[in-house]
C-alpha cells in the first residue's frame, strides 16, 4: 500500500480548513497541538498464521485542533490525527487517521441543540476491542463517515428531553471479507430529576442498518433509564430495557434463507468518576452493555 504526496495533503486540509472559521468577538479560542511517536514490537500484530509472523512498528502522529467558545456558551470544536506507520518484514506502512468537527448552540439555559461529523481510517486490528471486524480479516482498512444532530430541551426544571438523529458509513479497503455497511438511528430521551442528585426516564431507539450482500435489518428498542450523581465526581448511568430485531430474508447461494424476528434483553451501565474544574485527578468510566449490533 502506498500513498501520493497530495493524498497526504488532502488529510491536512481535511483538518485544518475546518478551524479556519471566522470567530465571533469576544469568543475564546484555544489552538492545540499534539505530536506523538511509538514503537511497538510483536510476535505477531496482525495475528495472522503460519510461520515468520513477528515484526516491529514505527508510528508517528500529530493530531492539530481547535476549540472556540462564544461568551453565550456556543462552542466549536475541529481537530483530528494524521498517523504515518511502518511495519517491518512483510506487513508494509499504512496512512490513517481521523478528524472530527462538532458544534454546539447554545440558545439558552432551556435549549441547545449540537451536530457533528467525522472520517476516521483504521486498520480493523486497531478496532479489535469496540468491533469483531478484526476477526473476520485483521489486515482490512474501516473508513469511516458520520454525523448526526441532537438537542436538548428542558421545558421545565424538572424535565429534559433529547432527540438525537446519526448516520454511519463503513467501507473497507484491502478486504475480501468484510462488508460495507451503513446505519441509521433515530433515538428520543425523556427524563424526570425526582431528587437532587436523581433523574428517571424512557428512551425509544430504531437503527436501520444495510449491508452489502445481505438483506437489511430493523432494530428497535425501549428502555427505562436512571441517572444519579452519586457524590461531587462519581455518576451512575444505568438503561434496562427490551430490543426487537426485524425479521430478514437472505439468498446463500442460491437458496433463501428466513431469519424470524427476536426480541431480546438490552440495557448498559456506566460508573463513572469525572473531573471537577481545575480538577486533573484520575478519571474514567466502568461500562458494561448488552445488545446486538451489526458489524462488517
Amino acid at each position: 500500500m502506498s500513498f501520493s504526496f497530495p493524498d497526504r495533503q488532502a488529510w491536512a486540509a481535511a483538518i485544518v480548513i475546518p478551524a479556519m472559521i471566522v470567530v465571533p468577538a469576544n469568543s475564546r479560542t484555544e489552538p492545540r497541538l499534539d505530536v506523538d511517536m511509538s514503537v511497538l514490537a510483536s510476535p505477531n500484530p496482525l495475528l495472522l498464521q503460519g510461520e515468520r509472523r513477528g515484526a516491529t512498528s514505527l508510528e508517528v502522529a500529530a493530531s492539530p485542533g481547535i476549540t472556540i467558545t462564544s461568551p453565550g456558551g456556543s462552542t466549536m470544536d475541529a481537530g483530528g490525527t494524521i498517523r504515518y506507520r511502518n511495519y517491518t518484514r512483510r506487513y508494509g506502512h499504512y496512512l490513517l487517521g481521523d478528524f472530527r468537527v462538532e458544534g454546539r448552540y447554545r440558545d439558552s439555559e432551556y435549549l441547545t441543540v449540537g451536530g457533528w461529523a467525522g472520517y476516521s481510517r483504521a486498520l480493523a486490528i486497531d478496532l479489535l476491542a469496540s468491533s469483531d471486524d478484526a476477526a473476520g480479516d485483521p489486515r482490512g482498512i474501516r473508513n469511516s463517515w458520520y454525523g448526526g444532530v441532537d438537542a436538548a430541551w428542558r421545558p421545565n426544571i424538572y424535565t429534559l428531553i433529547t432527540p438525537d438523529i446519526r448516520f454511519e458509513r463503513a467501507v473497507y479497503a484491502d478486504s475480501d471479507l468484510l462488508r460495507n455497511a451503513n446505519a441509521l438511528t433515530f433515538s428520543l430521551a425523556y427524563a424526570r430529576r425526582v431528587g437532587p442528585r436523581t433523574s428517571i426516564g424512557l428512551r425509544a431507539r430504531d437503527t436501520m442498518n444495510s449491508v452489502t450482500g445481505m438483506a437489511g435489518m430493523n432494530s428497535m428498542a425501549l428502555y427505562a433509564t436512571l441517572n444519579r450523581q452519586l457524590g461531587p465526581r462519581a455518576r451512575l448511568l444505568a438503561e434496562l430495557g427490551v430490543e426487537r430485531a426485524g425479521r430478514q430474508i437472505e439468498w446463500l447461494e442460491d437458496v433463501k434463507m428466513r431469519r424470524p424476528g427476536r426480541t431480546l434483553l438490552a440495557g448498559r451501565v456506566d460508573l463513572c468518576r469525572e473531573p471537577e474544574e481545575g480538577d486533573h485527578a484520575l478519571t474514567g468510566c466502568f461500562s458494561a452493555m448488552l445488545n446486538s449490533e451489526i458489524s462488517g
